[in-house]
C-alpha cells in the first residue's frame, strides 16, 4: 500500500509486516500532509492518493487518523453501524439457535454500551449476545487495561466492524517505547493491516526493530 502526496518525492510505503515510520522534519510538508489527510477523511477533495497494487483506495472509508491513544473513541459510528449490521444479519440467519429473546433494537443498545465500556457485569446479559461479541473479538474487561491494549483493541474493532485498512498514528512516539511499537507491528502482521507512524523529528523516536523508515528532512 502506498500513500502519495505531491510535496513528497517518494511514496510513503505501508507494509503490513512491520511498522512504517515516516519522519517529516519539514514543517510545511508535515502540515500539508496532515491537513490533506484530515480533509479527505471528511470526504473532501485533496491531493493525497492511497493505492494498493495500483488500485486507488477511498481514504475516507479505509483510513483512521489517530491523534492520541488517550483520545480513542469506541463510540465510533463506523464501528457501531457495521457491527449492528453484522450482528443483525447473524441473528436473521441463525434465528433461534442464538437464543436471543429480545429484539434487535435491544441488541443494538447493548452493543453500544459494550463499546462505551458501560456494561461491566456480563452475567446479566443473555449468553447468546456475549458469545456473538466474543466471536468478533470485542474485549469486555476494560478495567486495568493498558494504553497499548486499549490501542490494539480499538484498532481490532475498526478492522472487524469498520473495514479500516490503514491506521495513521500521529506522533505516537510520545506515548510508547520501541517494545510497544513492536507489539503493534506483530498485531499489524497478524491482522494484515497497515500501520503508518508519522513523526516530526527523528530525535524524538527510539529506534524500532524491523521498522521501515522514510525521513524527509527540513531542506525538502
Amino acid at each position: 500500500m502506498k500513500l502519495i502526496h505531491p510535496d513528497i518525492e517518494q511514496p510513503l510505503v505501508c507494509e503490513d509486516s512491520f511498522i512504517n515510520v515516516n519522519i517529516i522534519e519539514n514543517k510545511r510538508v508535515f502540515a500539508s500532509l496532515i491537513s490533506d489527510l484530515v480533509g479527505q477523511l471528511d470526504a473532501e477533495e485533496g491531493s493525497l492518493l492511497l493505492s494498493d497494487y495500483g488500485k486507488s483506495i477511498n481514504i475516507s472509508k479505509s483510513v483512521d487518523l489517530m491523534w492520541s491513544p488517550y483520545a480513542i473513541n469506541f463510540n465510533n459510528t463506523k464501528i457501531l453501524n457495521n457491527a449492528y449490521k453484522t450482528l443483525s444479519n447473524s441473528i436473521v440467519q441463525k434465528g433461534d439457535d442464538l437464543k436471543i429473546k429480545e429484539s434487535i433494537d435491544l441488541l443494538q443498545c447493548i452493543l453500544r454500551e459494550v463499546l462505551l465500556g458501560e456494561i461491566t457485569n456480563f452475567n446479566l446479559i443473555e449468553p447468546g449476545i456475549v458469545d456473538i461479541l466474543k466471536f468478533f473479538k470485542v474485549k469486555f474487561d476494560e478495567e486495568n487495561i493498558s494504553l497499548l491494549e486499549k490501542l490494539l483493541n480499538y484498532m481490532l474493532s475498526r478492522i472487524e466492524f469498520g473495514g479500516c485498512k490503514l491506521f495513521v498514528l500521529h506522533q505516537f512516539s510520545a506515548y510508547f517505547e520501541s517494545d510497544g511499537f513492536e507489539e503493534v507491528a506483530k498485531f499489524a502482521n497478524q491482522e494484515e493491516v497497515n500501520i503508518l507512524l508519522i513523526e516530526r523529528s527523528e530525535h524524538d523516536l527510539e529506534r524500532i526493530n524491523d521498522a521501515y523508515y522514510i525521513i524527509i528532512d527540513k531542506d525538502l
